[in-house]
C-alpha cells in the first residue's frame, strides 16, 4: 500500500503545493439544491476518496477518485485529486495530464494552479510552471504561496533579479511570512551573498521559531562560509523540529558532512549511513533530477522541501487517451485567455524594483 508522506503546514515548506489545502475544500464541499444526480454521485464517491487519502491509503484514494471522474467527467475536483494520488504514487506524467484536464474544467482554482505548477516544473516545463505560479498570485495576491514558488523558478531559472524582486514584493505586503524570508535569503545564498542570506534566515527563524527548513538552509549557508560550529548548531535545531522523514535524513546527513569537515570522522561517519538508505537514496535521486531544486542541491543549498520520497507504485490507475497527452501549450492558451478576461479587473501584482 502506498503511504503519505507526513504533510507540514505551508509554512515551513520552500517551492510549496497546496495538496492539504485542496482536501480541506473537498471534506468541506456540499452540493447546492438541485444539483445533477449524477455530480452528486460523483462528489460522495470523492469524499471516499479523501478519507482513504487522510488514512494514508494512497491507491485506494485514487482508485475512488477516478471512479469519481467517470461518474461525472466534469468534475473538475475529482480530475484534482486523481492527479494528486498520481503524482504521490510517482507517476508524474500522467498526473501532469490529469491535472490539465482539471484546469480544461476549473482553471481559476488557485490549489490546482499550485499543483498543476509544480508538476509542470518536475518535468521541466518551467514556462507553464511560471504562467500558472503568476496566475495564482493574481487569484491571490495575499497569499504567500504564489511569489514564494514563483521566486524559486525563476532563481531557478538563472533570472536572480526578477526572483529578489519578487520576493522583496511579497514581503512589502506580507512582512510577518518566515516562508517568504527563507526563500529571499536562498536566493541571495544563491547568488554568492550568503551572508546577507544567514540575516534574512535569522528573520524567518524569528518569526517563526518552529521552523526546521530554515534552520536547516541556515547550516547550509554557515558551512558554505566555514563556520561549522554554528552550522551544526543549526543543523541540531533543525533536526530538533523536523517531523517529515525525507526532512530528517536530509538534516541527518548534513550533519555529518559538517561533523566530517569538523575533524570528528567517526561520529561524521556514523550518520553519514544515512545515504544507503532506500528512501534517502530516492530523495537524493529526485533532487538531482527534478528542476525545482536541482541546482540547489549541487550548491548544497535546501532551496525546495516541496520533495517526498518515492512511494511504491502499486497499480496503474488509468491510461490517458491519445487526445489527453501532455499538452503544455494547451494550458498556457487556455491561461491566457483567462488572463486577458480578467486584465481588466486584476492588477499586476509583480513588479519587477
Amino acid at each position: 500500500m502506498a503511504q503519505a508522506a507526513a504533510v507540514l503546514g505551508l509554512e515551513s515548506r520552500a517551492g510549496t503545493g497546496a495538496q492539504e489545502g485542496t482536501l480541506i475544500r473537498l471534506e468541506a464541499a456540499r452540493e447546492p439544491a438541485g444539483e445533477a444526480l449524477q455530480l452528486r454521485i460523483s462528489n460522495g464517491i470523492l469524499r471516499r476518496a479523501v478519507k482513504a487519502w487522510r488514512a494514508g491509503d494512497i491507491v485506494r484514494a485514487g482508485q475512488l477518485a477516478l471512479k469519481a471522474a467517470m461518474a461525472e467527467d466534469t468534475n473538475a475536483r475529482a480530475y484534482h485529486l486523481l492527479a494528486m494520488s498520481l503524482e504521490r504514487m510517482g507517476h508524474t506524467h500522467k498526473a501532469l495530464v490529469t491535472y490539465e484536464r482539471a484546469f480544461e474544467l476549473d482553471p481559476d482554482d488557485p490549489d490546482l494552479l499550485i499543483n498543476l505548477g509544480l508538476t509542470a516544473w518536475a518535468l521541466k516545463m518551467t514556462a507553464v510552471a511560471v504562467e500558472m505560479f503568476s496566475r495564482f498570485i493574481e487569484l491571490k495576491p495575499d497569499s504567500p504561496l504564489g511569489y514564494n514558488n514563483l521566486g524559486t523558478i525563476l532563481c531557478e531559472m538563472g533570472d536572480t533579479p526578477a526572483a529578489i524582486a519578487t520576493l522583496r514584493a511579497a514581503l512589502q505586503r506580507m512582512p510577518n511570512q518566515p516562508v517568504l524570508w527563507n526563500a529571499l535569503a536562498t536566493v541571495l545564498a544563491e547568488s554568492g551573498r550568503a551572508e546577507e542570506g544567514i540575516v534574512f534566515y535569522k528573520e524567518a527563524i524569528r518569526l517563526a521559531p518552529g521552523f526546521p527548513r530554515a534552520y536547516h538552509n541556515l547550516g547550509f549557508a554557515y558551512s558554505h562560509l566555514g563556520r561549522l560550529d554554528e552550522a551544526l548548531e543549526a543543523y541540531d535545531n533543525a533536526l530538533a523540529r523536523a517531523v517529515d522523514p525525507t526532512e530528517i535524513m536530509e538534516g541527518c546527513h548534513s550533519r555529518s558532512v559538517c561533523l566530517m569537515g569538523m575533524g570528528r570522522l567517526e561520529e561524521g561517519f556514523r550518520d553519514y549511513e544515512i545515504r544507503n538508505s532506500p528512501r534517502f537514496r530516492a530523495y537524493v535521486q529526485h533532487v538531482l533530477t527534478a528542476p525545482a531544486c536541482s541546482s540547489s542541491a549541487s550548491r548544497g543549498w535546501a532551496m525546495s522541501s516541496c520533495l517526498r520520497p518515492s512511494f511504491p507504485i502499486s497499480s496503474t490507475l488509468w491510461d490517458p487517451p491519445a487526445n489527453c497527452r501532455s499538452r503544455s501549450n494547451l494550458v498556457l492558451s487556455i491561461c491566457s485567455r483567462a488572463r486577458s478576461r480578467r486584465r481588466k479587473s486584476v492588477p499586476t501584482t509583480i513588479a519587477a524594483r
